[in-house]
């Protein structure tokens, strides 16, 4: 039986007997005829009654303990495992590359058409400059808001960086392509490093992506970028 079940059981023996003594006491009142008798009737049901809160007390007490303590170190162990394995703990580690400093990006996923693109040395970019449909189609306020869907900015994304390779269980396009070199604006909030990128195949990424009119210049972080 799980712990809240049995606990359960004992408190519901439990107010059965506080219903019993009250009934006793209430039963006392206005009743003159055999009084010594119900008194004593009512002397035995307040003893039962406090050694049955005593001792439902006690057995739940006790019966918690381990179960309790096992619970407990199930969810300390999962937790750990969580924390060294998930999203959280990877989150953590993601570096931001200082503004000005140049960085290499071996790209493995991709999410959508400005970013972030995951490299394996561990940053993650948002290309600087640009900006594409949100995955779901839609476009946050006062961003620019291009005509292209957030798929066919994101294929293009992954044809300039290498090549498909799958899905990820989160949804990422997987990608394998040559090593980029990309250059820091800072941190894009998060754990995004805003960059402007390279790749020895395809050329500057942020401005391929824009002549490739999938995604819209965004003036306030494009500034005197040149192509």
């Amino acid at each position: 039986m799980m712990h809240s079940d049995w606990a359960a059981t004992f408190r519901r023996s439990w107010w059965q007997e506080d219903g019993l003594l009250l009934r006793c006491q209430r039963d006392m009142v206005g009743a003159s005829w055999r009084r010594s008798q119900r008194r004593q009737l009512c002397r035995m049901h307040s003893i039962r009654h406090e050694g049955y809160r005593a001792s439902t007390a006690m057995a739940i007490k006790t019966h918690r303990g381990p179960t309790m303590k096992s619970i407990q170190s199930h969810v300390v162990i999962l937790g750990m495992a969580i924390l060294l394995t998930g999203p959280s703990a990877a989150a953590a580690e993601v570096p931001i590359v200082p503004s000005g400093q140049s960085f290499e990006c071996t790209p493995t996923h991709v999410w959508d058409g400005d970013g972030p693109i995951w490299c394996a040395e561990g940053p993650r970019i948002r290309l600087s400059g640009i900006a594409a449909r949100e995955l779901d189609g839609s476009c946050t306020p006062d961003h620019p808001c291009p005509n292209a869907t957030a798929e066919d900015a994101r294929a293009a994304l992954v044809a300039l960086l290498g090549v498909p390779t799958g899905v990820n269980q989160h949804g990422h396009i997987l990608v394998s392509g040559p090593k980029l070199n990309c250059r820091s604006v800072g941190s894009a909030g998060g754990n995004r490093t805003s960059s402007w990128c390279f790749s020895p195949s395809t050329g500057d990424i942020n401005c391929a992506m824009l002549n490739g009119g999938t995604v819209l210049k965004w003036d306030a972080y494009w500034k005197d970028h040149r192509c």
